[in-house]
């Protein structure tokens, strides 16, 4: 790709946007997996243990959707490295990757 540095930067910025964020957290079903609330402490459980409750009911919104993908991105570069990251982007589609 022979690109400039304004052209790399507008192509990024059309990508990192909330609502395109959004759609990729709608696509990976991000909403399933996600809290919005801090737990009663009381009545916590840990997961898959007797007495946890089976349903919680969330409610996410696109915002919290799109901040988390973008909250799984440093999570992994943080814990692994720039390829696999960067695999993982293009897995998801974020940015197509050749």
């Amino acid at each position: 790709m022979n690109a400039d540095e304004k052209q790399i930067n507008d192509l990024k910025n059309s990508f990192i946007t909330n609502l395109y964020l959004f759609k990729i957290g709608k696509k990976l079903e991000l909403r399933n997996y996600m809290r919005t609330r801090d737990p009663d402490i009381k009545e916590w459980r840990p997961p898959f243990s007797q007495g946890s409750k089976v349903i919680e009911i969330l409610s996410c919104t696109g915002k919290n959707i799109a901040d988390g993908v973008e909250a799984l991105l440093g999570a992994l570069f943080l814990s692994s490295n720039l390829y696999t990251t960067l695999k993982f982007i293009s897995d998801i589609q974020l940015v197509p990757f050749e």
